[in-house]
């Protein structure tokens, strides 16, 4: 199942969450200074974090979610696979998906 990220809804779900998905832009450049997830509800340590966010590399979602032992994944290779996808459509070739996600996290980088 799945709950919006309200104050009242964290809070009943407890530590019975396994995957906290942001599929939202909240914590991309420039408003790197925010986060989807309510200040003051803590983040249970069992569950994945997987911010769609891939610029800064690591949000203040993700930094959250680590600092309370917990796994994060950032939006970067979902940025890749998007990018490699659309290239083999319209160029019908596979790209180098390795070349191309070292590439990207070399330009991010600096942003951050």
């Amino acid at each position: 199942s799945y709950a919006l990220l309200s104050k009242e809804n964290l809070e009943a779900v407890g530590d019975n969450v396994n995957l906290v998905i942001n599929a939202t832009p909240v914590g991309m450049y420039p408003k790197i200074n925010t986060s989807p997830w309510i200040e003051d509800v803590p983040m249970p340590n069992e569950a994945v974090y997987f911010d769609l966010v891939y610029n800064p590399l690591e949000t203040v979602f993700l930094k959250r979610a680590r600092a309370a032992g917990a796994m994060g994944i950032s939006g970067l290779g979902m940025l890749v696979h998007q990018g490699a996808r659309s290239f083999e459509i319209w160029t019908h070739k596979s790209p180098p998906v390795d070349i191309m996600q070292e590439r990207v996290g070399t330009l991010l980088c600096p942003l951050r």
